[in-house]
């Protein structure tokens, strides 16, 4: 069999067969047989990187990448949130996506690197093809007086949505960037 968009991730499904027989008129004997078999479908899981970006410095694009991955079938109440720290800003408008399908998106935050500010995604109940579904946007390290060299900043994300059984799942992912002294050469 092959597993439709439209299974549930994460959880325990049953396949039932029932086969209904009778014998030859001389007996007349009929009965009815059921029968059962469980198979569990895997979690989803979220993942984070910057695309191996070291010692940015201040006015320096990072490039996030966040991956969701799931076997084939339908996750529930997909959402994602993306929490980047006071000191990075997000560049409007440079989210793409891969393999994931439409999502309400908001950004809450002054988003001028003062505070944090929070970028979230509602996919709703998402059918995924087995494959990593993917957003990737850009964020730039403001230039601020606490954006010194060897500060640390950690971009957090967080994926929930809801199982086979109903209840909710959350899965955590974070990445650091360390900001550097820019690189100058006076001729």
């Amino acid at each position: 069999a092959t597993a439709e968009d439209s299974l549930v991730v994460d959880g325990t499904h049953t396949n039932q067969v029932e086969a209904t027989f009778s014998s030859w008129p001389t007996d007349g004997r009929s009965d009815t047989l059921n029968d059962s078999a469980d198979f569990t479908v895997d979690a989803a899981s979220l993942s984070k990187s910057d695309g191996g970006s070291t010692g940015v410095a201040v006015g320096e694009i990072v490039t996030y990448t966040l991956s969701i991955a799931s076997p084939a079938g339908t996750v529930r109440s997909l959402a994602v949130t993306d929490t980047l720290p006071a000191g990075m800003i997000f560049d409007v408008g440079s989210i793409v996506y891969g393999d994931l399908p439409a999502a309400a998106f908001q950004t809450a935050g002054p988003n001028d690197g003062s505070a944090p500010t929070t970028l979230s995604w509602d996919f709703g109940d998402a059918a995924m093809n087995g494959t990593a579904g993917v957003i990737t946007f850009t964020a730039r390290i403001a230039d601020m007086a606490g954006n010194t060299a060897g500060t640390v900043r950690t971009n957090n994300s967080t994926m929930t949505y809801r199982n086979a059984a109903g209840e909710e799942q959350t899965r955590n992912a974070s990445d650091s960037v360390t900001i550097a002294e820019p690189t100058m050469a006076l001729d």
